[in-house]
Formats: structure tokens, C-alpha cells, sequence
């Protein structure tokens, strides 16, 4: 390491992208300096987090919970399940994956965590980067943020993702199908945007229920608790602890600014259907991967790749075509979920859409809704 350096590596933020990178180079045994700022004094809170993929993947040993079919239903009771062959929808607990990546820090003398540090600016020195924090500053060659995006002006979400949820008792052993989600069930349009029930069964009479909210305006806590508490009480279920609760942008910007040398934005959650998804794990995974073999070769490691223009365009075209029909939210979705081919269905709502899968969803959408959603090219004066 360079003596003027504090690290040869500076990670910004400890969550999954950041701590899945520093256990990756604390298993590689290379003497790589690293220190990780982290804002929480902790990894107290706990959640869920799920993604489609084959039963072998690179975080199989993490998962809790695997099913084979996900559900969209109405508020009418249509109803449409979905299986792919060889994918099941699987979920793991974030306090079980954050335990796990922490306890192999503990072992690498040449990695330290920071807890409960506040990153601030970031600029280039004479042999590297210098980040202020609100413990002083810190020099290294190479700077990976891992942090948040954070939405610029008027170029914010497009898009909220607002739920309650709480671990439940069915009444009885058998009130939930253990193979079978509740991907989007119950779904119905208001003044406040698309509400619908998500449902995990647990097994033993157990399960994760959400009522969630898609609104174009992030939706108060006293609402979202109102929705968990009437999805219990027409269902008759009893809720077991404490509720959760999260709000999480959709479609956020792809970032455009340019960064100094040695400097590299993860970008994970921008351009796609949403930031901090489950779907998102396995990117993260390849990511980390790939960073940590790079920076162990001296190289500059990759930006993450996010899902790209072609699927940040398709999220915006999706989102105008909701915003201009919101009293029909919940009757759009339920036409893709009827219409969509399963496959094509998991890739979009997991930000992973192809050319193939655009087409379909467009064959699937009413001319003048398509056009309402495309953006309008204006005209050079």
C-alpha cells in the first residue's frame, strides 16, 4: 500500500454490494488494504429479499424459503398462475446474509469496518482520492460507493413502491399453498394508486404478508398501516410481532456525471424496475466478483452494470401508460399477468428484458395506451 494512502481500497456504504465485495477480497487472502465507511452503528434491521433463479445459484446457501408458482388475481377474483421449468422464486433473510458476510471480515487483519461514518465529498490528491467524512478524511487509490443512488432534481423515481408487512398466523397448517406465491393478488385501483397483497407462506401455519402500494408519491406510514391492517381482517389473520415498513423508488435515473480517476459509482438500482430489489441479488453477486478479482490484479475495478438504456426506456413507457390510466392500474396489470408468457413476465419485472420480451409486452398494450407512454421527441427551434 501506498504510505500516503489510508487504504488501497475505500468502500462507500456497507450493505450487500459493499460487504459481498470486502468478504470476497477477505476470502482471497491477498494483504489489500480496505477500509468499508458505513453510516449504521449496526445491522439490527432485518428483511427479506427475493428473486427468481435456478435452485443451484451463487447464493443458494443463503436462501430460507423456495416455490415453485407465483399468483396475480383481482379485487373480481380472475386469477392467473405462473411457473417457469427449472425456476422457482426463492428468499432469503438479510440478517442470516449480513451475519455471514461480517463474520468473515472479522478474520482479515487488513479490512476494517467503520461504523457509524457518514461519507461526504470526494476528490482527487496527488496520489489518489481523498473522501471527507465525518471522522476526517481518508486517502486511497480507488474508491467504490456502493451507496444509494440519489435521485437529482426533478429527475426522481418514477415510480413508488410502498408496502406494510408482518409475519402472520393462517389459523391453520394448510391456509396458504406452500409451493405457490402471492406474487400481486387482490389487486385494486384507488385515488392513492395500485393496492394489492403479497403473500409468502412460511410453512407451519406461518407467513410474510405485505399489502403493498404502487403511487407516483411516497405513500404516508399511517396509510400503509391502514392497508396491512384491513388485508388481516378480511383475510382473519393474526399478525405476530412488530410491522415493517418500506418505500422503494422505481426507475430512478441513470446516473450521467462524470467521476475522477479511481473512482467507481455501483449505480445498483438505477434504470430498472426498482432500487434495492430482491432481483437484483444476483447481479450484485456477479458484480462483486468480478470488482474483487480486478482490484486484486491492480486493475480499476468495473462499474456495475445496471439493466441499461433498453430497459430504463420500457420502465418509463410502463410507468406513462400507468400514470395516464390510474383507474385502471389494476386491470393493465392483470392483462399482462393474463397475456404475458410466464418467461417474459419473471425477465421484466426482474429488469432483465430483452428485445424479444419488449415485443411482447407491446403486442400486449392497446395502441393509444402505447402511445401515451412513448416519450415525445420535440422539435429543435
Amino acid at each position: 500500500m501506498d504510505p500516503r494512502h489510508d487504504a488501497d481500497v475505500i468502500i462507500l456504504g456497507g450493505g450487500l454490494a459493499g460487504l459481498t465485495l470486502a468478504a470476497r477480497l477477505a476470502r482471497s487472502g491477498a494483504r489489500l488494504g480496505v477500509r468499508i465507511v458505513e453510516p449504521r452503528a449496526s445491522w439490527s434491521e432485518s428483511r427479506s429479499w427475493c428473486f427468481w433463479a435456478p435452485r443451484t445459484n451463487p447464493l443458494a446457501g443463503f436462501v430460507s424459503h423456495r416455490w415453485q408458482r407465483w399468483t396475480f388475481s383481482d379485487a373480481a377474483g380472475e386469477r392467473r398462475a405462473h411457473a417457469v421449468p427449472g425456476l422457482l422464486y426463492q428468499q432469503l433473510e438479510s440478517g442470516a446474509v449480513f451475519a455471514r458476510l461480517l463474520a468473515q471480515l472479522e478474520d482479515a487483519p487488513d479490512i476494517r469496518l467503520e461504523t457509524g461514518v457518514t461519507a461526504h465529498a470526494i476528490a482527487p490528491g496527488r496520489s489518489g482520492l481523498l473522501v471527507e467524512t465525518s471522522a476526517g478524511r481518508l486517502a486511497a487509490r480507488h474508491v467504490i460507493d456502493t451507496r444509494p443512488p440519489v435521485a437529482e432534481g426533478a429527475r426522481g423515481p418514477l415510480l413508488f413502491q410502498c408496502f406494510a408487512g408482518r409475519t402472520v398466523r393462517t389459523g391453520t397448517s394448510t391456509g396458504t399453498d406452500s409451493a405457490e406465491v402471492e406474487l400481486m393478488t387482490g389487486m385494486r385501483a384507488d385515488a392513492g394508486g395500485l393496492v394489492f397483497d403479497y403473500v409468502l407462506p412460511l410453512g407451519d401455519g406461518l407467513a410474510r404478508a405485505e399489502s403493498v402500494r404502487w403511487a407516483f408519491r411516497a405513500v404516508p406510514r399511517d396509510t400503509l398501516a391502514r392497508d396491512l391492517d384491513a388485508m388481516l381482517a378480511r383475510r382473519g389473520w393474526a399478525g405476530e410481532g412488530a410491522a415493517s415498513f418500506g418505500v422503494l423508488p422505481t426507475g430512478l435515473p441513470r446516473e450521467r456525471a462524470t467521476h475522477p480517476a479511481g473512482l467507481v459509482r455501483a449505480a445498483i438500482g438505477t434504470g430498472g424496475w426498482r432500487a434495492g430489489a430482491g432481483h437484483a441479488l444476483l447481479r450484485i453477486e456477479a458484480w462483486a466478483a468480478a470488482a474483487s478479482t480486478r482490484l486484486l490484479s491492480g486493475a480499476v475495478p468495473p462499474v456495475h452494470r445496471d439493466p441499461g438504456r433498453f430497459q430504463h426506456h420500457l420502465t418509463r413507457i410502463l410507468v406513462r401508460i400507468l400514470e395516464h390510466r390510474p383507474e385502471r392500474l389494476d386491470a393493465i396489470v392483470m392483462h399482462l399477468a393474463t397475456r404475458l408468457p410466464s418467461a417474459s413476465l419473471v425477465r421484466l419485472m426482474s429488469g432483465c428484458a430483452g428485445f424479444a420480451d419488449a415485443a411482447r409486452l407491446i403486442a400486449c398494450l392497446d395502441r393509444r395506451a402505447l402511445a401515451r407512454g412513448l416519450p415525445v421527441r420535440r422539435a429543435q427551434r
